[in-house]
């Protein structure tokens, strides 16, 4: 993989746990302005190398564990719809390996 913008952008978002770019709407549409146009373009070119990268990581990710991870993480019931989100794997990676929710439990001082 390429240094991106959309590589920076999904960098940011693993980091912070949220995926900002798999439902982004595109920029409005403007029939006069070649501008509005041309930033439509470069939005659905950046979120199709998010959403590729996005897949990739996951799968690296994902082949890297053993069976028992795996597993733990097929279990999961947002499984088939997030499996290709890098952001949801290491999310559920995370969660494995702490064993508890954040949000259940929180850090003293959150």
């Amino acid at each position: 993989m390429a240094e991106t913008d959309s590589g920076r952008y999904l960098h940011g978002d693993v980091k912070k746990g949220k995926d900002t770019w798999s439902n982004k709407p595109e920029p409005a549409k403007d029939p006069n302005d070649d501008m509005s146009k041309y930033d439509r373009e470069e939005h659905r070119d950046i979120k199709k190398t998010y959403l590729n990268d996005s897949l990739k990581i996951a799968t690296m990710v994902m082949a890297q564990c053993d069976d028992f991870v795996k597993a733990k993480i097929k279990e999961k019931k947002e499984y088939e719809s997030k499996y290709d989100s890098a952001v949801w794997v290491m999310q559920a990676l995370n969660e494995l390996c702490s064993g508890i929710k954040g949000s259940k439990h929180p850090i003293e001082g959150d």
